[in-house]
């Protein structure tokens, strides 16, 4: 073998090798790539949420900012908040349920007062009371925060955000919105104060921040601490301002020993500063989710792949096993022990040794081209072949040609004056090769021999259909002009397309048939033989003869196509209803005999039925199936005889090959054959020509007797028809390698061991 099982089949590992290098470097490249896309897609969208949660933040601050900043305008020009409004008893009543009617229409405001320059009071919604006083029982500020309060709350020339300190560690952080009084003018008489819990601004986060788990700040200008919250996460506000960046974005710094990811949003309008902080493994999980699933997903199309790799590497590997197993026999026997790289190595070496075969064998395929050729110009008569097409390559590789449209069949049969007369049948041989080939014009006609028939059918290819008797006349005068012989020529119809030519050679074999009645003439044509109706108020003589013939023949489609020629003509004739039934029963009788004649032993026609028919159709039924049965009877006993002439001819050389006076010619004399023909039929048995074929019997029967009989060498030469015996040595040596006389001293050394 090309390789064992001590021997690997490197080329299964180079395969699969192969297959993995080329998945590889297109899934790891798709997969990288892949894999940065999506987690870098995935990092931008979690910080643009984060940015997004932190900008809805700012926005509402700074909505609730401006909504503050448009109070305190319409408290500055609202008459009733006057200070004069405040001095009058009544009318300060008035003024601080205004007051309550503004704190009332915003959801945000903790407390509001008004402050006025010239006075020591401050004016709330609960009444009149001094400052110190109202801070420190309402937000219980300590004594020096309130005079710093009240140093600011006296020096506000414009919008001031004051967060006040918490002077208890449970105590709420509370923001201060200072605007001066009137707004938006440089002379001011007061201040009017807005109070914002922080808890407004931490729930307003932790509603808009969802599930966010991390800590929200938020500064002001002067980086005071406005509001912060925290979520699973404490932070101080003063280490988280100094890692946050000045601009808005995200960055990721360390606080308290851990990576923190911080998201800084700016408000152009106020100036504050909004700052998330969220421990960076946190901030970025969801990516750790969608790598996790990336990679199982790419890990599935890898086991996919690996496992297509396996069975493509299979795949692909089997063939060559299964070639390198087929090509190595021969190898075997020249080099058993060799080794190969891999087995693609053994079957190249393998491949040079067929190709070299494979001339030997074109060398003698060459000569078995004849018979190709004959057979598949029997094939075509026989309408074996239904379209040009199924058999376009043989007809190229045979060089026979079929280029124009029409073709009809003539069949030519020789006749011999006396059998012993060797110069006829010489006459004879020529006008067999006068006839393989006919070519005039545009005309073509490829011949084969009719052993069964002694007789010629030649396939003429012509260009119209008018054109048959001009070829058969030429024909006729090629024959004629060399050949001092006699013959007959029965010329088929003549149809387009050759899947049809059958048709022609059983007209042109039924034309033969009648030549009884046309002894005047050597050649004719089958349309010649129909005799006028209106003479013989019968159905027409050529379709009794193309009937007769087909069934001769064995072909069942024209049988039947001409089964159905005839009772079309027959429902068509205008004739009396009792000729009509006579002509059918004549039909009857032509079908019924017809097995007796040819010799077939088996009943194939129950007279019963078929002459109890109602009608023409119900008798053309009953006829299809006896018809088709004798059709396939007759083909096979064509078969038969073909293959008992066979037999006959190789009996006839194994019993004859000791005379010298064998010969191709004598064969072909002996079974009324042509040369040619026997010639091309050894070659087909045998694969050998006629005398290879004599030469290989009389040399088995030589070895024969030189291992079995003590007979001189050159009786044993004679008595196996050879006269010339140097001639025969020397064949002999060159065939075997050995003398005759070593040949025998060989095998009498081999007998001798033995015993």
């Amino acid at each position: 073998m090309l390789w064992n099982k001590k021997h690997k089949p490197k080329l299964l590992y180079k395969y699969f090798i192969s297959y993995l290098i080329i998945f590889l470097i297109p899934f790891l490249t798709i997969s990288l790539v892949f894999y940065q896309m999506s987690v870098s897609n995935l990092r931008e969208q979690i910080i643009q949420s984060n940015i997004d949660k932190v900008e809805q933040v700012r926005d509402f601050a700074d909505s609730r900012k401006k909504e503050l900043s448009e109070i305190a305008s319409r408290i500055s020009f609202d008459h009733r908040l006057t200070p004069y409004m405040f001095s009058q008893p009544y009318h300060s009543k008035q003024a601080i349920e205004e007051l309550k009617t503004y704190k009332a229409n915003s959801s945000i405001i903790d407390e509001l007062y008004m402050y006025f320059e010239d006075r020591s009071q401050i004016y709330t919604t609960i009444g009149t009371s001094k400052l110190p006083t109202f801070m420190e029982k309402t937000y219980h500020m300590a004594d020096s925060e309130v005079t710093n309060y009240q140093t600011t709350l006296e020096e506000v020339a414009g919008e001031t955000v004051y967060p006040l300190p918490a002077v208890e560690d449970e105590q709420e952080r509370v923001i201060s919105y200072l605007y001066p009084l009137p707004v938006g003018n440089s002379v001011h008489y007061g201040t009017v104060a807005f109070f914002v819990k922080e808890s407004t601004f931490t729930q307003m986060s932790e509603r808009v921040l969802g599930d966010f788990e991390g800590s929200m700040f938020i500064y002001n200008e002067q980086d005071d601490l406005i509001a912060s919250t925290n979520k699973g996460l404490s932070l101080d506000a003063d280490i988280v301002r100094q890692v946050a960046p000045d601009n808005s974005g995200v960055t990721e710094k360390v606080a308290n020993e851990e990576q923190y990811s911080l998201v800084t949003v700016k408000s152009e309008e106020s100036g504050w500063s909004f700052v998330t902080a969220m421990p960076t493994a946190q901030f970025y999980s969801k990516m750790d989710s969608l790598r996790t699933t990336i990679i199982t997903i790419l890990s599935a199309i890898a086991g996919i792949g690996f496992l297509f790799i396996i069975i493509m590497t299979i795949q692909q590997y089997r063939p060559i096993r299964r070639l390198a197993q087929t090509v190595q026999v021969k190898q075997q026997r020249e080099e058993h022990d060799r080794r190969y790289q891999d087995e693609l190595e053994g079957i190249q070496e393998s491949i040079q040794i067929i190709n070299k075969d494979k001339e030997q064998l074109n060398e003698r395929l060459q000569g078995q081209q004849p018979l190709i050729k004959e057979q598949l110009l029997q094939r075509l008569l026989k309408g074996k072949v239904q379209h040009r097409f199924n058999i376009g390559e043989y007809l190229e590789e045979t060089g026979i040609s079929f280029e124009i449209p029409y073709f009809f069949v003539l069949i030519t049969v020789f006749h011999e004056q006396s059998e012993e007369d060797n110069l006829e049948r010489a006459y004879k041989e020529k006008g067999i090769a006068i006839l393989e080939e006919m070519k005039y014009g545009q005309a073509k006609g490829y011949s084969t021999e009719l052993v069964q028939d002694h007789a010629i059918a030649t396939i003429v290819n012509i260009s119209k259909p008018d054109a048959a008797k001009q070829m058969v006349d030429y024909i006729s005068s090629q024959l004629s002009k060399h050949i001092p012989l006699s013959y007959t020529m029965g010329v088929g119809g003549t149809y387009k397309g050759i899947e049809r030519l059958n048709r022609s050679y059983i007209e042109a074999n039924a034309t033969l048939e009648s030549q009884a009645f046309h002894q005047d003439r050597n050649i004719v044509f089958f349309k010649d033989l129909n005799i006028s109706v209106d003479e013989v108020f019968w159905y027409p003589t050529d379709k009794q003869a193309k009937l007769s013939q087909s069934l001769k023949q064995g072909d069942e489609v024209v049988a039947l196509e001409t089964l159905q020629d005839i009772f079309g003509y027959l429902t068509e004739l205008e004739a009396p209803h009792h000729l009509i039934r006579c002509i059918c029963f004549d039909i009857i009788n032509s079908v019924i005999k017809f097995p007796m004649e040819m010799g077939l032993q088996k009943n194939f026609v129950d007279i019963q039925t078929i002459t109890s028919f109602k009608s023409l159709d119900d008798l053309q039924q009953r006829l299809e199936k006896p018809i088709a049965l004798i059709c396939r009877e007759m083909e096979k006993q064509r078969e038969n005889n073909n293959n008992a002439l066979a037999n006959s001819i190789l009996q006839y050389i194994a019993e004859n090959f000791h005379s010298h006076d064998i010969s191709l010619e004598e064969t072909a004399k002996a079974f009324q054959l042509s040369s040619s023909y026997i010639s091309r039929f050894i070659k087909e048995q045998t694969g050998n020509t006629f005398t290879k074929y004599v030469w290989n019997l009389r040399n088995e029967e030589f070895k024969k007797q030189l291992v079995e009989t003590d007979k001189p060498i050159k009786e044993i030469v004679l008595d196996i028809g050879y006269v010339d015996v140097a001639n025969f040595t020397r064949k002999f040596k060159r065939a075997e390698g050995v003398t005759p006389g070593q040949y025998r001293q060989q095998h009498f050394n081999q007998t001798e061991a033995m015993d």
